[in-house]
Order: structure tokens, then sequence, then C-alpha cells
């Protein structure tokens, strides 16, 4: 019930331009049951396990994995299980591939990222700004400032005019090492958490720096090959297993015999 509220009160905090946005939920019995325990935070990770590779199990609670990925390779997910699991998403899709733990995953650098690293030199929004907004008909969203990855290249930019003012909607900003002024963004027509070149607001050419995030993740090498899903079924179990079925084997053909009448 409280999660329920909770996500009421996103909505309304989100006002009616957010209406028709959903926070969809996977389709998963472990999730079912354990929903009051999950966190929603939409990010993408790099596989990045110790032995080359990571495994998506069938839920965080069992052995048996559906599926072994390669370090490297990108999973993405929306849901995240007591802070240590991931529900990993299929590409182009709501369904779920399994879960695989946290600690064997690097988030790609997105607005997160960058606020751990800037945090500390964000400032207030500059109102003399607002003319930049006036006749252009498209604002680029960008992931994150000197990111080079561009979310959307066509927001439009009545937008900025229209449902709300830029003050409204840049509730942080930055500069870059150019001089030029970024605003965080919130919500813009269904994009979320994306950041707009203030000074440069139409610009779709904006060249990455790679030293607003420097990289420091230390990668292991991908496993090659990478080994089969396991079942989850230990040696031991497998060898009971085999046990249990030839005992039966034996058992039965004695215990037809064993009520025969005499003479037959």
């Amino acid at each position: 019930m409280k999660r329920a509220y909770a996500l009421l009160l996103t909505l309304l905090l989100l006002g009616t331009t957010a209406t028709a946005d959903v926070l969809i939920e996977p389709s998963d019995d472990f999730y079912r049951t354990h929903a009051e325990e999950c966190e929603y935070l939409d990010r993408s990770y790099t596989a990045n396990g110790k032995e080359g590779y990571v495994a998506l199990y069938q839920s965080p609670k069992s052995s048996r994995q559906r599926e072994t990925v390669g370090n490297g390779a990108v999973l993405r997910g929306r849901w995240i299980y007591r802070g240590t699991w991931l529900a990993v998403e299929e590409e182009d899709s709501e369904e779920l591939r399994g879960w695989v733990e946290l600690s064997e995953c690097v988030p790609v650098a997105d607005y997160l990222s960058f606020e751990e690293v800037h945090g500390g030199e964000f400032v207030p929004y500059d109102r003399a700004l607002d003319t930049n907004f006036a006749d252009i008909e498209n604002v680029v969203l960008w992931t994150y400032p000197g990111s080079g990855k561009i979310a959307w290249a066509e927001a439009d930019a009545r937008w900025f005019r229209e449902n709300v003012t830029p003050a409204e909607a840049f509730s942080q900003c930055w500069e870059d090492g150019e001089g030029r002024l970024w605003g965080f963004v919130n919500y813009c027509y269904g994009w979320r958490n994306t950041w707009v070149c203030l000074s440069d607001p139409d610009n779709t050419d904006l060249a990455a720096d790679p030293e607003v995030l420097p990289e420091k993740t230390v990668y292991y090498p991908a496993a090659d090959p990478v080994p089969a899903p396991s079942s989850g079924v230990s040696g031991l179990a497998a060898v009971l297993v085999v046990l249990v079925v030839a005992g039966t084997a034996v058992l039965i053909p004695v215990v037809c015999r064993g009520g025969r009448r005499p003479g037959e």
C-alpha cells in the first residue's frame, strides 16, 4: 500500500503533462511477490563479472541461471531488489531476461554519474538565458553535459515557452570548460533526467568531452567462450537424483514379484 501511495504521489508531482507516463513493472513472479522491496531506477549497466561474464538468474533467490552474458555487454533495467539485484529487461521490450547481481555490473555513464562527480558545482538558473529559447523550433536533450550523446534532438521548444518557463524547467545548472551553461531537465515530453545546453539549445554538434567524466573503472576481460547457463542443480543433487532413479528401477520388479500369487 505504501508503494502505491508513493507512485501516486510521483505522478501528482509531475503534473498533468506526465499523466500519460506509467511506471512499467515486469511480468515476473518474483517481482510480483517482492514488489514492495523493489526500487524504480531506469539505468543501463555494463556486465563486468570477475570471471569474465555475469549470470542472469531466475530470481535473486534461485540458483537457476536463465542466461550468461560476457563482460562488456550492456544490460538495461528499471527495478532493483533490495539495492543489490537488477531486473534485466530485453533491449526493445519489457520482457524480463533475468536477475543479475549489481556488484557484477558497472553503471553506464548517465545523469546520476554526472551528478556524483559535479553535483557540488551546480549553480542556479540565469534568467538572462530565457531569450535563447524565443526563436528556435527544437531543443536538444543530452544524456549529460559533455557526453556527446543525444537523448532526443527534436524536443519542441514550445515546451519551454508555454508549458513551463526556463527558470521552472531547469532545476540546476552547470558551466562547462568552454564557458557554456547547461541545465538539468527532470521531464520534457516523456523524456526524463536529461540536460540542455542553455547557451546553445538547438545545436546537435556539441562534441564529447571525456574529461567531464574520466573513466576510472577496472574492467575485467570477457570470457571466451562464455559458459552455458547453469540449471542450478548441484553435483551432489545430481548424484542423488541418479541414485533415486536407479533405486526405483530396482525396487519396481521386486515389488511386482512380491505381489504375485503362488504358482504364478
